[in-house]
């Protein structure tokens, strides 16, 4: 090591004390041009409108005990200050249920006891003065459109007479409120011929599984409290092209004391690689005990626990001999065919939330969890608030604060002609093109891909046509990071190298895949190596490195 320089001198400054200026408060609204009179008699129209509307919908679900909770929407004119804003709200007897992310648009709240007259005298004092209040931010006051809470997969794929599970997302209000909204949920669906099969909470989501057919879909998304309702996740099965792997050995066992990853994937098959270093099946059982089997029947588990215990694979086999180094977790939260029965967690949000708690209590050396998953039908628009999947990542990260999550940014359908040429599409502000459900966690490291040219074809450092891009949530910088994942463009492809699933059935140990899920454990083996050599680094100093 080079020798070590003197510091440069640093002489104190002189000190003197400055006189305080006293400033005046400056209001953190600014100033709307309106009729203030005009404002007043137009809220409290709107405002007894919906009042009345709670009632019409009382009378109609009267059978199932419904009481609507008197949730609205505020259309905001201007970004907020958030805590002033919200603190302006209670002192008229309304409380935020959900801001805007970026502190404008749409502000969901509930309303409290005499909150419409309380608000009244707020105008009324306002039109009466020239400063600027929380009142100027506030445009109108409107409810959401019941069929604008059906997501993308029932918009294009409407559900008729048969029952299907959804997801039935709800604004978490205070446990009480929460807690009777659920009772009434479960009648109204129990009564019209459908079942409630899972529910997951935390602080600030909750979400429940039904069985609906078209009639009590169409009921249910009437209900104020419901948030958006959609499918469930599913996995997308790929072709893919195997590979006879020769000469090739497995050396040892990971060190009992090494760090692990949970692949949270659809299982892993009991493959001659990855085998020596598999720690387990963790479970993802409900409140009934039972689980699945944890075994892949997609292949694409299997594929990313190969990418996640041994990094570039390719390299690998180019020394005909694979040393694994870290342990492989595997939590199966997705399956080909969804069983029509669940016997188990049947919400993605209840598997991924007992799969990461578990190994937390069952396996303190396994700090890196990799999510090589998205809903493409659930895309993060500018201004929206956090995806649902994202937000259950950070509550969990919040709520271990060891953790390590990498997720793929999620693929786009690779047909982008229409948007523009590759790759500037993907500079464009096409829709298609946006971060899916949970890439936008803020907490995770989410990871894009770059191709894999051929010899002498492309840049090596161009995006892979099919990753999707940021910005994340509040224009948050997403991607945080890019990983090889896929071919180049319009010339072939030299997709990754992973493991085969159906090694025994076609006596072939590797496969290619490409896309974004086969980058992502690749930046999840460099933390876990990363936390091998640095056993006492916080995951703050671990996800920098690798940044």
């Amino acid at each position: 090591m080079a020798d070590q320089l003197d510091h440069i001198p640093l002489n104190r400054a002189a000190t003197f004390k400055r006189r305080k200026r006293r400033v005046m408060p400056r209001s953190p609204y600014d100033k709307e041009e309106r009729n203030y009179g005009e404002f007043r008699r137009a809220t409290a129209q709107r405002l007894r409108e919906l009042d009345d509307g709670r009632r019409g919908d009382a009378a109609r679900y009267a059978q199932y005990g419904y009481t609507p909770s008197p949730i609205f929407r505020l259309n905001l004119t201007q970004k907020v200050p958030y805590g002033a804003f919200k603190k302006s709200l209670e002192s008229v007897n309304i409380e935020t249920v959900s801001s805007a992310t970026e502190r404008s648009g749409y502000w969901v709240v509930a309303g409290g006891k005499d909150h419409a007259s309380k608000l009244d005298k707020r105008i009324e004092k306002r039109a009466a003065s020239s400063s600027p209040t929380f009142v100027d931010a506030i445009a109108e006051f409107d409810e959401a459109d019941p069929q604008k809470k059906l997501g993308r997969s029932l918009e294009r794929r409407p559900i008729k007479d048969d029952f299907e599970p959804v997801d039935v997302e709800v604004w978490r209000l205070d446990d009480d409120a929460l807690d009777a909204f659920t009772e009434q949920l479960l009648k109204m669906v129990m009564d019209n011929g459908g079942r409630i099969t899972d529910e997951y909470k935390t602080h600030d989501t909750f979400v429940v599984q039904a069985t609906c057919n078209a009639a009590l879909l169409s009921m249910v998304a009437t209900l104020r409290e419901v948030v958006r309702i959609d499918r469930p996740l599913q996995v997308e099965v790929r072709d893919r092209a195997n590979k006879i792997a020769k000469k090739i050995t497995v050396t040892g066992t990971p060190d009992p004391n090494a760090p692990g990853i949970l692949v949270v994937d659809s299982g892993v098959s009991m493959h001659p690689f990855l085998e020596p270093a598999f720690g387990g099946f963790v479970p993802v059982a409900s409140q009934d005990g039972d689980a699945p089997d944890g075994l892949d029947d997609t292949g694409h588990g299997t594929g990313v626990a190969g990418i996640a215990l041994y990094g570039d694979i390719e390299g690998c086999i180019g020394t005909e001999k694979l040393s694994p180094e870290i342990w492989i977790y595997s939590a199966k939260v997705l399956e080909k065919n969804p069983r029509p029965e669940p016997s188990f967690a049947a919400l993605l949000e209840a598997k991924i939330g007992y799969a990461v708690e578990k190994t937390a209590r069952t396996y303190p050396r396994c700090r890196v969890v990799n999510l090589s998953l998205g809903d493409g039908y659930k895309r993060l628009a500018p201004k929206d608030r956090q995806l649902r999947l994202g937000g259950v990542v950070d509550h969990l990260s919040t709520a271990h604060p060891d953790m390590m999550f990498t997720i793929s940014a999620g693929n786009n359908d690779d047909n982008m002609d229409h948007v523009g040429p590759y790759p500037d599409y993907l500079l464009s502000d096409a829709e298609e093109l946006r971060l899916v459900d949970p890439a936008t966690s803020a907490h995770a490291i989410t990871v894009g891909a770059l191709s894999r040219p051929l010899v002498g074809v492309g840049h090596p450092h161009y995006p892979a046509p099919e990753t999707r891009a940021g910005p994340g949530l509040d224009s948050m910088i997403k991607p945080d990071v890019v990983e090889f994942g896929g071919g180049y463009h319009g010339h072939g492809s030299l997709d990754v190298l992973t493991l085969n699933m159906d090694f025994a059935g076609d006596d072939k140990l590797l496969a290619t895949d490409a896309g974004t899920s086969m980058s992502s454990p690749a930046v999840a083996h460099m933390l876990a190596r990363l936390q091998m050599h640095m056993p006492k680094a916080s995951r703050n100093l671990l996800k920098a490195l690798v940044i």
